[in-house]
């Protein structure tokens, strides 16, 4: 069985002002993922020992992980750690996966951009109309993931085209 291609250089990360954001916002909110098992751990602690557990961790600890995963996706894009399907992808030459990533950075755009246009509705319905989770604590919670929503979408958005920027200019120095 003939042996696969080795994989396109990586590019250097970070490198535009795009990826710094993106890294800088991941890195912050990762620290969201400790918070949630701190919280969690309390809330257990309080339930088993004292029989009393919170009304708000739950709800509080939901957040957070929802906020984290919503941002981390363009940090995954800024990574290379999106899935693929390898064992095609492995197979290809070397500029044949470049063009099929740019084929793929440029179909993520459009379907990204739609998706966008859609959590802007829900996000700004969410603040206009004040909405809230109706829980025992009541919080604005619908109101930060819709907006964590939002957020995700644009940063996806700008790290796509950041990638494919770099994609697009290894092409051309690939092709002369």
């Amino acid at each position: 069985m003939p042996e696969a291609p080795a994989p396109p250089a990586r590019l250097p990360q970070p490198a535009f002002w795009a990826d710094r954001l993106v890294a800088l916002l991941a890195r912050a909110l990762s620290y969201l993922f400790g918070i949630v098992v701190v919280l969690s751990c309390w809330d257990i602690l309080l339930d088993v020992l004292f029989d009393s557990p919170t009304i708000w961790v739950y709800e509080a600890v939901t957040t957070m992980i929802a906020v984290a995963f919503l941002i981390g996706g363009a940090y995954a894009l800024q990574q290379d750690a999106h899935i693929r399907v390898t064992p095609v992808y492995d197979r290809m030459p070397p500029r044949l996966r470049r063009i099929v990533d740019i084929l793929w950075l440029l179909g993520m755009q459009v379907y990204i951009g739609a998706f966008a246009w859609f959590c802007w509705d829900w996000a700004w319905q969410s603040v206009i109309t004040g909405e809230t989770s109706g829980t025992p604590w009541n919080t604005y919670t619908p109101v930060v993931v819709k907006c964590a929503m939002l957020l995700g979408c644009l940063l996806l958005m700008l790290q796509g085209l950041a990638n494919l920027w770099r994609e697009l200019m290894a092409l051309r120095s690939e092709r002369g």
